[in-house]
C-alpha cells in the first residue's frame, strides 16, 4: 500500500525512513528487488547527507577555534615559559636580582614619567 504509488512512496515512506522507521513489513508485501534497492540507496544517501551536516558543524567549530588561537598573542610555549620562570627564580636567589614586584613598580613609574613628559610636550607644541 505504501509503495504502490510513487507519490505515497515520496511522502509517507521516505519520511518514515528519515526518522528511522523503515517499513520492513510493507516491503515484504511488495517483495521486489527494486524496492529493496530503493530503500538501500535512500538509506545510504540519508546517512551520508547527515554525516555531511555533522562534519560541516565540526569543521566550522574547528575553524572558529583555529582563528581564535591564531589571534591569541602568546610570547612563548608553555614549557618555554616554565623554563624562564625557573631561571628567574634561580637568578633572583643566586644573583640577588630584585623581586618581581619591585621591577613592575619601577617600570610603572617610568611609564608615568614618560607620559607626563609627552603630555608636557604636547601642551608646549599646542601653545606654540
Amino acid at each position: 500500500e505504501m509503495f504502490s504509488e510513487f507519490t505515497s512512496t515520496m511522502i509517507q515512506a521516505q519520511f518514515r525512513m528519515v526518522v528511522g522507521a523503515f517499513p520492513f513489513d510493507e516491503l515484504s508485501k511488495v517483495g521486489s528487488v527494486t524496492t529493496f534497492f530503493y530503500e538501500l540507496v535512500f538509506g545510504v544517501f540519508v546517512f551520508f547527507l547527515l554525516l555531511n551536516f555533522l562534519l560541516a558543524i565540526i569543521v566550522s567549530a574547528y575553524e572558529k577555534v583555529k582563528t581564535h588561537v591564531n589571534e591569541t598573542v602568546v610570547e612563548n610555549a608553555y614549557w618555554t615559559d616554565c623554563f624562564y620562570v625557573g631561571l628567574r627564580v634561580y637568578y633572583s636567589h643566586h644573583q640577588n636580582w630584585p623581586p618581581m614586584e619591585a621591577v613592575i613598580e619601577a617600570l610603572e613609574g617610568l611609564l608615568e614619567r614618560q607620559n607626563r613628559k609627552l603630555g608636557l610636550l604636547q601642551h608646549v607644541r599646542g601653545a606654540g
